[in-house]
Protein backbone atom coordinates (compact mmCIF):
# COMPACT_ATOMS: atom_id res chain seq x y z
CA UNK A 1 0.00 0.00 0.00
CA UNK A 2 2.92 2.20 0.83
CA UNK A 3 4.68 1.65 -2.36
CA UNK A 4 1.26 2.23 -4.40
CA UNK A 5 0.66 5.74 -2.51
CA UNK A 6 4.18 6.60 -2.40
CA UNK A 7 3.84 6.39 -6.98
CA UNK A 8 0.46 8.37 -6.67
CA UNK A 9 3.10 10.94 -4.68
CA UNK A 10 5.09 11.12 -7.77
CA UNK A 11 2.15 10.89 -10.46
CA UNK A 12 0.82 14.14 -8.49
CA UNK A 13 4.42 15.81 -8.53
CA UNK A 14 4.68 14.91 -12.35
CA UNK A 15 1.23 16.96 -12.84
CA UNK A 16 3.53 20.16 -11.48
CA UNK A 17 7.58 19.68 -12.74
CA UNK A 18 10.02 17.51 -15.03
CA UNK A 19 6.86 15.12 -15.41
CA UNK A 20 9.33 12.33 -16.48
CA UNK A 21 11.24 11.87 -14.37
CA UNK A 22 8.30 11.82 -12.06
CA UNK A 23 6.45 9.53 -13.80
CA UNK A 24 9.11 6.72 -14.07
CA UNK A 25 9.32 6.65 -10.44
CA UNK A 26 5.89 6.32 -10.06
CA UNK A 27 5.81 3.41 -12.62
CA UNK A 28 8.95 2.14 -10.39
CA UNK A 29 6.42 2.35 -7.44
CA UNK A 30 3.60 0.86 -8.64
CA UNK A 31 5.49 -2.19 -10.25
CA UNK A 32 7.08 -2.34 -6.71
CA UNK A 33 3.58 -2.51 -5.36
CA UNK A 34 2.73 -5.37 -7.41
CA UNK A 35 5.03 -7.67 -6.25
CA UNK A 36 2.69 -8.01 -3.45
CA UNK A 37 -0.75 -6.70 -4.36
CA UNK A 38 -1.43 -9.66 -6.79
CA UNK A 39 -4.37 -10.68 -7.99
CA UNK A 40 -4.62 -13.84 -6.32
CA UNK A 41 -3.49 -12.05 -2.81
CA UNK A 42 -5.52 -9.02 -3.32
CA UNK A 43 -7.50 -8.53 -5.98
CA UNK A 44 -9.00 -4.80 -5.47
CA UNK A 45 -5.54 -3.51 -4.14
CA UNK A 46 -3.65 -5.20 -7.74
CA UNK A 47 -6.99 -3.69 -9.92
CA UNK A 48 -5.71 -0.18 -8.12
CA UNK A 49 -2.43 -0.37 -8.66
CA UNK A 50 -2.93 -1.75 -12.68
CA UNK A 51 -4.97 1.18 -12.75
CA UNK A 52 -2.88 3.86 -11.35
CA UNK A 53 0.33 1.83 -13.63
CA UNK A 54 -1.37 2.33 -16.65
CA UNK A 55 -2.41 6.31 -15.75
CA UNK A 56 0.92 6.65 -15.26
CA UNK A 57 2.37 5.01 -18.37
CA UNK A 58 -0.60 6.86 -20.70
CA UNK A 59 1.15 10.36 -19.33
CA UNK A 60 4.15 9.21 -20.03
CA UNK A 61 3.80 8.47 -23.25
CA UNK A 62 1.85 12.05 -23.82
CA UNK A 63 5.25 13.58 -22.33
CA UNK A 64 7.65 11.47 -24.92
CA UNK A 65 7.26 14.08 -27.99
CA UNK A 66 10.77 13.09 -28.95
CA UNK A 67 11.46 10.08 -29.25
CA UNK A 68 8.25 7.52 -31.15
CA UNK A 69 9.74 4.18 -30.57
CA UNK A 70 9.32 5.02 -26.99
CA UNK A 71 5.99 6.51 -27.03
CA UNK A 72 4.51 3.73 -28.77
CA UNK A 73 6.34 1.49 -26.21
CA UNK A 74 4.32 3.34 -23.13
CA UNK A 75 0.88 3.36 -24.92
CA UNK A 76 1.32 -0.06 -25.19
CA UNK A 77 1.92 -1.10 -22.04
CA UNK A 78 -0.56 1.90 -20.49
CA UNK A 79 -2.74 -0.11 -22.75
CA UNK A 80 -1.88 -3.87 -21.44
CA UNK A 81 -2.25 -2.31 -17.70
CA UNK A 82 -5.20 -0.83 -18.48
CA UNK A 83 -6.97 -4.42 -20.01
CA UNK A 84 -5.46 -6.44 -16.96
CA UNK A 85 -7.37 -3.54 -14.91
CA UNK A 86 -10.85 -4.64 -16.21
CA UNK A 87 -9.83 -8.26 -16.08
CA UNK A 88 -9.16 -7.91 -12.61
CA UNK A 89 -12.13 -6.01 -11.73
CA UNK A 90 -14.53 -8.25 -13.83
CA UNK A 91 -13.09 -11.38 -11.75
CA UNK A 92 -13.68 -9.56 -8.51
CA UNK A 93 -17.18 -9.10 -9.91
CA UNK A 94 -17.73 -12.60 -10.25
CA UNK A 95 -15.89 -13.77 -6.96
CA UNK A 96 -16.06 -11.45 -4.20
CA UNK A 97 -17.94 -8.39 -5.28
CA UNK A 98 -16.11 -5.44 -2.79
CA UNK A 99 -15.63 -1.88 -3.06
CA UNK A 100 -12.93 -0.65 -5.53
CA UNK A 101 -10.81 2.49 -5.03
CA UNK A 102 -11.39 3.68 -8.29
CA UNK A 103 -14.08 3.92 -11.01
CA UNK A 104 -13.70 1.18 -13.66
CA UNK A 105 -15.71 3.37 -15.94
CA UNK A 106 -13.21 5.89 -16.25
CA UNK A 107 -10.40 3.23 -16.62
CA UNK A 108 -12.88 2.01 -19.41
CA UNK A 109 -12.74 5.27 -21.28
CA UNK A 110 -8.79 6.07 -20.77
CA UNK A 111 -8.30 2.64 -22.49
CA UNK A 112 -10.19 4.29 -25.32
CA UNK A 113 -8.39 7.22 -25.25
CA UNK A 114 -4.82 5.54 -25.33
CA UNK A 115 -6.41 2.96 -28.66
CA UNK A 116 -7.14 6.49 -29.78
CA UNK A 117 -3.79 8.06 -29.09
CA UNK A 118 -2.23 5.08 -30.75
CA UNK A 119 -4.46 5.13 -33.74
CA UNK A 120 -3.71 8.58 -34.71
CA UNK A 121 -0.29 9.28 -33.57
CA UNK A 122 1.56 10.53 -36.86
CA UNK A 123 4.66 9.18 -35.99
CA UNK A 124 3.80 5.57 -34.56
CA UNK A 125 3.69 3.95 -38.01
CA UNK A 126 0.96 1.45 -38.46
CA UNK A 127 -0.66 -0.53 -40.85
CA UNK A 128 -4.04 0.49 -41.80
CA UNK A 129 -5.62 -2.52 -40.34
CA UNK A 130 -4.08 -2.44 -37.07
CA UNK A 131 -4.86 1.38 -36.94
CA UNK A 132 -8.40 0.12 -37.67
CA UNK A 133 -8.27 -2.11 -34.87
CA UNK A 134 -6.79 0.27 -31.81
CA UNK A 135 -10.02 2.77 -33.54
CA UNK A 136 -12.45 -0.09 -33.70
CA UNK A 137 -11.42 -0.67 -29.68
CA UNK A 138 -11.01 2.79 -29.13
CA UNK A 139 -14.89 3.12 -30.07
CA UNK A 140 -15.73 -0.21 -27.56
CA UNK A 141 -14.06 1.26 -24.68
CA UNK A 142 -16.24 4.56 -25.04
CA UNK A 143 -19.31 3.07 -25.82
CA UNK A 144 -18.57 1.04 -22.86
CA UNK A 145 -18.22 4.21 -20.59
CA UNK A 146 -20.93 6.02 -22.60
CA UNK A 147 -23.32 3.16 -21.11
CA UNK A 148 -21.61 3.10 -17.53
CA UNK A 149 -21.62 7.02 -17.19
CA UNK A 150 -25.28 8.26 -18.20
CA UNK A 151 -26.28 8.97 -14.62
CA UNK A 152 -23.41 11.59 -14.49
CA UNK A 153 -24.08 14.05 -17.26
CA UNK A 154 -20.25 16.06 -16.93
CA UNK A 155 -18.66 12.96 -17.27
CA UNK A 156 -21.28 11.73 -20.26
CA UNK A 157 -21.17 14.63 -22.45
CA UNK A 158 -17.34 14.51 -22.26
CA UNK A 159 -17.08 10.59 -23.37
CA UNK A 160 -20.20 11.28 -25.47
CA UNK A 161 -17.31 13.70 -27.60
CA UNK A 162 -14.71 10.93 -27.34
CA UNK A 163 -17.18 8.61 -29.92
CA UNK A 164 -17.80 11.56 -32.12
CA UNK A 165 -14.47 11.89 -32.56
CA UNK A 166 -13.46 8.43 -33.15
CA UNK A 167 -16.71 8.01 -35.41
CA UNK A 168 -15.03 11.22 -37.41
CA UNK A 169 -11.47 9.49 -37.16
CA UNK A 170 -13.06 6.10 -39.14
CA UNK A 171 -15.02 7.70 -41.57
CA UNK A 172 -11.45 9.76 -42.15
CA UNK A 173 -9.50 6.56 -42.55
CA UNK A 174 -12.17 4.03 -43.88
CA UNK A 175 -14.59 6.34 -45.41
CA UNK A 176 -18.40 4.63 -45.23
CA UNK A 177 -16.92 1.24 -44.15
CA UNK A 178 -15.74 2.85 -40.94
CA UNK A 179 -19.02 5.22 -40.82
CA UNK A 180 -21.11 2.22 -40.83
CA UNK A 181 -19.20 -0.20 -38.26
CA UNK A 182 -19.27 2.49 -35.86
CA UNK A 183 -23.25 3.30 -36.39
CA UNK A 184 -23.77 -0.72 -36.27
CA UNK A 185 -22.13 -0.34 -32.41
CA UNK A 186 -23.86 2.52 -31.27
CA UNK A 187 -27.25 1.94 -29.82
CA UNK A 188 -29.71 2.97 -31.72
CA UNK A 189 -31.39 5.25 -29.37
CA UNK A 190 -28.40 7.05 -29.71
CA UNK A 191 -28.10 7.34 -33.75
CA UNK A 192 -30.09 10.55 -34.12
CA UNK A 193 -28.14 12.62 -32.09
CA UNK A 194 -25.03 11.02 -32.93
CA UNK A 195 -25.54 11.91 -36.99
CA UNK A 196 -26.95 15.19 -36.18
CA UNK A 197 -23.62 16.08 -34.27
CA UNK A 198 -21.75 14.38 -37.10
Amino acid sequence: MIHNNLGTAYWNLAQQETPQEWLQLAIDAYQIALRYRTLQAAPPAFAATQNNLGTAYWHLASHTSENPEQRRNYLQKAIYAYETTLMAVQQIAQTQPLPLAFDPIATHNNLGLAHYQFATDAQIPLEPEDRSLHLKAALDQHLTALQGWQERPELYQTVFNNVLQTIRTLYEHEGLAGQNFAFSKVPSHLLPEIMTRL
